[in-house]
């Protein structure tokens, strides 16, 4: 189940974050008419470490997100 995150309001917790991510990833992969998102938790080493766009990875600290071949982007997770 995906949750729904409305544009205003951010991902209460990392199942949420990582729902929203992977719904995020999918949705421009379906408009480029390329493979769905994958998810590991084996993380990249640097922000060009090799990757396949669509793949999420996460561990304690990071969500990672493959934008592009061999391009990630990373968000801190933490709680408050």
């Amino acid at each position: 189940m995906t949750a729904f995150v409305p544009k205003n309001a951010a991902p209460r917790d990392i199942r949420e974050l990582y729902h929203w991510a992977h719904k995020q990833v999918k949705d421009a992969g379906e408009a480029a008419d390329s493979k769905p998102a994958t998810a590991t938790s084996s993380v990249p080493a640097t922000a060009t470490s090799p990757g396949e766009p669509g793949t999420i990875a996460y561990d304690s600290t990071h969500l990672y997100i493959c934008i592009a071949s061999s391009l990630w982007r990373r968000v801190g997770v933490s709680s408050w």
